[in-house]
Order: structure tokens, then C-alpha cells, then sequence
């Protein structure tokens, strides 16, 4: 991928460099079930796809280094997660806390204090290429958009990116390309939304088994977890179906807007947000027997599933918000 985006060539980055840095990079994520080397991939694959088929439009939009530092963030902006968010670091008092507490972006800081000490190695050092003053370009780049994968952040910068999105993206206007940055890096971050069901299901069952995961850990410390972290409370396709309304949906609608070659990823996300709430409605409406959260994460309705949603083939979410809308 980095040699089909021009890096290697442009940037002249040794190949022994570029390979010591992926593998290490690789070698940094833990385990966790959901934010680990895979999910780390997936966004780095989805922001290669970003580059690759908008790849004429970000000309004009972009500057090289910042589609370089795009892409290097995404791999590396949940580097060393251990499977526990901010709220938690927090309510442990953990080491991380302790470390970047008082700034924000608890883990995102450690993300990003983790991707500049892998680059500190010389082996592993895929910049020498760049002049001194490009290399702080990159620094500052790779600080700014590890940090916008806080979802506080994202949340806090959205209006900004959703007006952007309507007026339309002017290069020179001062704030438009560290928007678009951080839009891109969100929309990859949340890419599991805009793949197929099966693959969306499987990457929710991994993200719910450490949410749970969390919710045991917090209850352990004398706290009751939030519904989405307690397996007796979440339902699942609900929560869902909110998380896209809310976030999701109008990310890949602005993206899509700004960038219309992601328009097909925009209207997987409605089918998808479509697939949940019919699975929704049969639930409530007693179509599902013995219906459980476990049944559902490990695959037991997907052919119901599937059933359900080719009844009203065609229709979804996109069609039900339209991209004008207020």
C-alpha cells in the first residue's frame, strides 16, 4: 500500500525501514478481541481505498505529507490499546491516567507517544527521506489526526466538518484540510460499518466481547457500566442502530459529499443500518424465539438475518435521510 500510494518513491523510504516499521508497528498492538492489529489494519486498508479511488480530487485537497501522515496514523492510531477506553483509565486510575490524565485523549496520547518511539528507531525510521522541516510537518500532522480518533473529539469538530460538507471544501480556507484529515481518519476508524453484514456482525461481536469485558472490570471496581458494557442490559441492535443514526451515518454522509467516490461505502452503511433495525423489529415483535445477545454475536441469526433484510431488498437508511437534510 505504500508503494501504491507513491510514498516509497516520493519519500524515498528504504524498504529495510518500511518493513522493521510495519512489522514493529504490528508487533505493538496487544490482543484485545476488537482493537487489535486486525481493526488497526482495516483502517489502514479503508484510508488506502480513501487515497486510492479519490486519489485525483485529494490532489487538490491535500498535500502529499498529509496524505503520507493520513495513512501512517491510521495504522498506528490504536497502537498499544489495552482493550479498556478513556472512561476506564480514568476510573482506574491507571498508569496511562496518571501519564497523559490531565490533557484529554488519555489513550490517543499513548497512541501517539507509542507511533513516535517506533519512528525514533533508526531501523525503523521510514522519514529520512524529508527535510528537517518536513519532518515536524509530519510530527505535528501525526499529532492531530491520532488525536481526532478520540470520538469526543470528533463529536466536538462534526458541526464544522458537517457545514464544510454543504458549503463545499476550499483548500485555502485555513481549517479545511486538518477537518478533512480528521473526517477521513473517523470514517476509517468506523469503516467496519460500511462492510457486509457478516463481516459488520463479526466486527461487533469483537467489540461488544471488550465492551463487556470492560463492563465486568468496572463492576469489579464497584461501578455500574453503562448499558452498551453489560451484557444483562445491551440490546445490541438497538444500540446499533442508534450508533449509526447518531455517528455514523452522518460521517459517511459528509464524507460522501466531499468526496463522492465513497458514496458506495455511505449507502452500505444504510443498508446495514436497515439489516439492524428490521432484526430489531422482528425481536420486538416476537419473530425471534429465545432471542439472547450471546445467540446473536456468535452468528445464530444470521440467515434469519439476511431473510428479514431481502424482504424490503433496496430500501435503507439513505433513502429514509436524505443527504440535504437539516
Amino acid at each position: 500500500m505504500f508503494e501504491r500510494l507513491g510514498f516509497v518513491e516520493r519519500w524515498r523510504i528504504p524498504q529495510s525501514n518500511l518493513m522493521r516499521f510495519v512489522l514493529t508497528v504490528r508487533k505493538s498492538y496487544r490482543t484485545p478481541t476488537y482493537h487489535n492489529w486486525q481493526h488497526a489494519f482495516s483502517v489502514g486498508h479503508f484510508a488506502f481505498l480513501c487515497l486510492v479511488n479519490a486519489s485525483e480530487r485529494l490532489s487538490g485537497f491535500l498535500t502529499g505529507l498529509e496524505m503520507l501522515s493520513l495513512f501512517v496514523a491510521a495504522l498506528c492510531h490504536d497502537i498499544d490499546h489495552r482493550g479498556f477506553n478513556n472512561h476506564y483509565q480514568c476510573l482506574s486510575s491507571s498508569t496511562l491516567a496518571s501519564l497523559y490524565g490531565a490533557s484529554g485523549s488519555i489513550l490517543e496520547q499513548h497512541h501517539l507517544s507509542h507511533t513516535m518511539r517506533i519512528l525514533s528507531l533508526d531501523e525503523c525510521n521510514i522519514l529520512t527521506g524529508l527535510s528537517d522541516a518536513e519532518y515536524r510537518q509530519v510530527k505535528q500532522l501525526l499529532r492531530q489526526i491520532i488525536l481526532a480518533t478520540d470520538l469526543a473529539h470528533h463529536l466536538k469538530v462534526f458541526p464544522h466538518i458537517e457545514q464544510m460538507s454543504i458549503t463545499g471544501f476550499y483548500p485555502d480556507t485555513a481549517d479545511h484540510p486538518s477537518l478533512l484529515l480528521s473526517l477521513m481518519v473517523t470514517s476509517s476508524d468506523l469503516s467496519d460499518q460500511c462492510k457486509s453484514w457478516t463481516n459488520t456482525r463479526i466486527a461487533a461481536s469483537l467489540l461488544y466481547d471488550e465492551f463487556f469485558n470492560q463492563g465486568h472490570a468496572e463492576r469489579a471496581l464497584g461501578h455500574e457500566p453503562a448499558a452498551s458494557m453489560d451484557p444483562r442490559k445491551a440490546f445490541i441492535p438497538v444500540l446499533q442502530v442508534s450508533f449509526l443514526d447518531s455517528v455514523v451515518i452522518p460521517c459517511f454522509r459528509a464524507l460522501s459529499l466531499i468526496l463522492p467516490e465513497c458514496e458506495p461505502a455511505f449507502d452500505a452503511v444504510g443498508r446495514n443500518r436497515h439489516v439492524w433495525a428490521k432484526f430489531t423489529q422482528a425481536v420486538q415483535s416476537g419473530q425471534v424465539d429465545s432471542f439472547t445477545t450471546d445467540r446473536l454475536l456468535r452468528g445464530h441469526y444470521d440467515d434469519l438475518v439476511k431473510t428479514l433484510a431481502s424482504t424490503d431488498e433496496g430500501i435503507c437508511q439513505c433513502d429514509c435521510v436524505p443527504r440535504d437534510a437539516d
